[in-house]
């Protein structure tokens, strides 16, 4: 299936590797993919069939060859009943729990393209799709992102505030990197993708004077002007300037703006939300970076 994507990558630019199985295909809507991760290999894939035809045979056959063999060292015939039964019993139990432990695959697969991002997850087989996710850019407004050690999550929403894409997932280990085989990497070069959208709209945006909102679930919106920041709740209507404001940051999973002097004075407090919660947050610090960092 490689074959009808040409130069395709993984998410680090390095060509696709041949000896990785697509095992969907990409959907019509994204266009010609150029970025693709897949956690399946043809080894695995092979060794998974191999597995399933030769578990059901193989286990009942060794079980009766271990079986005839404690016999013969058995004098007793109650000794060899009770070995019979437990055989006829074990056997059955011992080749479900081998088969479902050897055969615990599970596998995902994303294709990344100029217009959007698609996910598949299957387990037990190929073929056998759990879970199947596709995002057009086009239908978007807002990404929320949250990523707590191994831990992540990815959620679009659209203009009316419907879920329109969530991805959640973990990998193994603390403290490092998934493998480029990982969605985690796709995932994450779609959010790269949204941002540099989000961000050349919104900068032409400013030029003209505009502003740009940022949605921030359940606490209102924060507005970006190229002179002023505009925090909108229910309850209250903040704005300060480029003057108000001594700096920004995002540290421990949590978005902070801090007051200067004259913030203070006239009675910014500061402003704290956790970043999962702060939609778009990549372009929302690239915008401050650009117009509130002298």
């Amino acid at each position: 299936m490689a074959s009808n994507y040409p130069n395709l990558s993984w998410p680090d630019g390095r060509p696709f590797d041949g000896n990785c199985v697509l095992f969907a295909p990409a959907p019509e809507q994204i266009g010609a993919p150029r970025i693709v991760t897949t956690t399946l290999r043809k080894s695995d894939q092979w060794l998974h069939c191999k597995l399933r035809q030769a578990l059901p045979w193989a286990v009942p056959i060794l079980c009766a060859m271990a079986a005839y063999y404690v016999s013969l060292q058995l004098k007793d015939s109650t000794q060899i009943g009770i070995l019979i039964g437990a055989a006829a019993i074990g056997t059955p139990l011992l080749t479900w729990f081998l088969y479902r432990k050897a055969l615990r695959f599970r596998h995902t697969l994303a294709y990344l393209s100029e217009n959007g991002i698609a996910c598949f997850e299957c387990s037990g087989s190929p073929n056998n799709f759990t879970r199947r996710e596709l995002l057009l850019y086009s239908q978007a407004k807002a990404l929320f992102t949250k990523r707590n050690g191994s831990v992540f999550e990815f959620l679009w929403k659209d203009p009316q505030d419907r879920l329109v894409f969530r991805w959640a997932g973990s990998f193994a280990g603390e403290g490092i990197e998934p493998p480029r085989s990982h969605i985690f990497h796709a995932l994450k070069a779609a959010e790269s993708t949204w941002t540099s959208f989000l961000v050349e709209d919104a900068t032409q945006q400013l030029a003209r004077g505009g502003g740009v909102a940022f949605p921030l679930l359940g606490q209102g919106t924060l507005s970006v002007t190229s002179t002023h920041l505009t925090w909108t709740t229910p309850e209250r209507n903040h704005t300060i300037s480029r003057e108000d404001m001594e700096l920004f940051r995002c540290e421990s999973g949590i978005f902070e703006i801090t007051p200067s002097y004259k913030g203070e004075a006239k009675g910014f407090t500061g402003f704290k939300i956790a970043t999962g919660q702060v939609g778009n947050l990549n372009a929302l610090t690239g915008l401050l970076d650009r117009y509130f960092t002298t």
